[in-house]
C-alpha cells in the first residue's frame, strides 16, 4: 500500500466535548438549530479556533457538514446542546478547516461574507483545497464503518480491502490521485 493510502493515523477519535462551555456559549449566542456556522462564529474568542468539517452521531451514523470551535483540542460546539438537548448520542467531529479570529475577520471583511456562510466557500484565499476535506470525510467514513462493524458485525458486501473501501469513499477520480501518491492526508 503507498503512502498516501495509510489510514490509521486518521482514525485517531474526535475530540471530545465540553458540554457545559457548549451550552453557555448557545444561550451567550442565541444558537439556533441548523445556523451552526452563525453560532460558532458569534461565541468565538480569541483562544480558539473556528473549525468546519464533518460531525457524525452515533444514533444516525451519517456525516453532516457542520462548524464549531475548538480549545486546547476540546470540542466547543454551542449547536449540539439544541440538536441533542438531553446529551443521548455519541458525537464526532472531524475537523477539515481550522482559522483563528483574526483569519476570520480578515477574510469576512474582504471577502463581504457573512456568519451564516460557510468560510470553506472561500477556500482559495486561504490556499485550502478539496484534498483536506476529502480527508475529513474519509476519517468520518471510517469511523461510521468501525461503529457499524462494532454495532452490527462485518457486512457480507463490505469491502474487505482497504483500498476498495477508499475508492468507495472518495471516487475513482481521487482514488487515482491517492494510489498515484499525489495526495497525502492532511490535519
Amino acid at each position: 500500500m503507498s503512502p498516501a493510502l495509510t489510514l490509521s493515523p486518521l482514525l485517531a477519535p474526535a475530540s471530545s466535548i465540553d458540554w457545559k462551555v457548549s451550552e453557555r456559549f448557545a444561550l451567550a449566542a442565541n444558537a439556533k438549530e441548523m445556523h451552526c456556522y452563525t453560532n460558532a462564529l458569534r461565541s468565538m474568542s480569541p483562544a480558539m479556533q473556528y473549525v468546519e468539517g464533518l460531525y457524525v452521531g452515533s444514533e444516525f451514523l451519517l456525516p453532516f457538514e457542520h462548524g464549531w470551535l475548538e480549545c486546547d483540542g476540546t470540542v466547543v460546539d454551542p449547536t449540539l446542546p439544541l440538536v441533542d438537548p438531553g446529551r443521548e448520542q455519541e458525537w464526532r467531529h472531524f475537523g477539515a478547516f481550522r482559522w483563528s479570529l483574526e483569519q476570520i475577520s480578515e477574510l469576512l471583511n474582504e471577502r463581504g461574507g457573512s456568519v451564516s456562510t460557510p468560510l470553506q466557500r472561500y477556500l482559495p484565499f486561504w490556499g485550502k483545497d478539496e484534498e483536506t476535506w476529502l480527508w475529513a470525510t474519509i476519517r468520518a467514513h471510517r469511523h461510521i464503518a468501525a461503529v457499524r462493524e462494532q454495532r452490527y458485525g462485518k457486512h457480507p458486501t463490505d469491502p474487505a480491502d482497504e483500498r476498495e473501501l477508499l475508492r468507495a469513499i472518495i471516487g475513482d477520480r481521487w482514488f487515482a490521485k491517492a494510489t498515484a501518491g499525489a495526495i497525502a492526508p492532511s490535519r
